[in-house]
Parts: structure tokens; C-alpha cells; sequence
């Protein structure tokens, strides 16, 4: 599938899935075409006419204002999106997990459909325990759901 990652999505993920992808699906990034800065609406068109089937973005109001709305529905490109906030490398690190895990069979499930799909990738955040060593150390062997 041919997939068009918007301005809202870090280059840092579509670097990582074009390798990651290569041979199976096309990645490509806005800036890499030299579309910048090119509003949501003729960005949709465009991008159906250069035959993108699927569009990745971290902008949740595309599903919510009704002209960009309107404009994935005409196209028929499905919407694949996943969250961005905060700021910072671990967030980053976050993001490009997020696309990295979650895209690939996304992209898997979205050949099989007939119809235009809405994707929500869930993201994946780190955790972390602290544990005083000096007191009864934890056991790291147990494993959590």
C-alpha cells in the first residue's frame, strides 16, 4: 500500500517504517515530496490522485472538522492515527514505537478491507518501578499483564 505520512507525523517514523516496510509498502512524508505546508483538504485530494491509499497523521481533528472530514470520505483513504503529546525524546522514542509496532499489521488488516477504515494505533508508553535496594529487593521474575 502506498501510505502518506502528514506534517503532524516525525520523519523519525517514516525513516524507520520505509526500512522496516521495504518490498511490502510505500512510505512516504510530506516533506519528502515537497508538500509542506499544504492544508489538510487539497492534501487529501492530492494525495488520491498520486494514488495514496492511506493517510498517517497524529491530527485528530482531521476526523473531527467537517471539510477534512468530508474530504478523507471522498477520497476513500483510509485514516491511520496515532496520539502525540508531550514534547521531548522519550515521547519521540514513544512515537515511533507506536507506528513501528502497530503500523505494520494495520497496514496487514487494511489490504483485506473493501471499505475505508479508521485506525487508532495505541500508544505505547514506558514504564518504570523503583525499588530502595537496601529493603527487600523486588522479584523481577514474576510476570505482570
Amino acid at each position: 500500500m502506498k501510505v502518506l505520512a502528514d506534517e503532524n507525523t516525525p520523519r523519525q517514523i517514516t525513516e524507520t517504517l520505509s526500512r522496516i516496510l521495504r518490498g511490502k509498502h510505500d512510505i512516504a512524508h510530506v516533506i519528502d515530496l515537497n508538500w509542506r505546508e499544504t492544508k489538510d483538504v487539497p492534501l487529501i485530494r492530492k494525495a488520491k490522485r498520486k494514488g495514496y491509499e492511506v493517510l498517517l497523521t497524529a491530527d485528530e481533528n482531521q476526523l473531527i472538522r467537517a471539510d477534512e472530514l468530508r474530504a478523507l470520505r471522498t477520497a476513500g483513504i483510509h485514516h491511520v492515527r496515532f496520539d502525540q503529546h508531550g514534547k521531548g525524546l522519550s515521547h519521540l522514542a514513544c512515537m515511533v514505537a507506536t507506528a513501528v509496532a502497530g503500523l505494520p499489521s494495520a497496514l496487514e488488516a487494511l489490504t483485506k478491507e473493501d471499505e475505508q477504515q479508521y485506525v487508532y494505533l495505541k500508544t505505547i508508553r514506558p514504564g518504570r518501578s523503583l525499588f530502595e535496594m537496601s529493603r527487600n529487593p523486588p522479584n523481577l521474575s514474576r510476570r505482570t499483564r
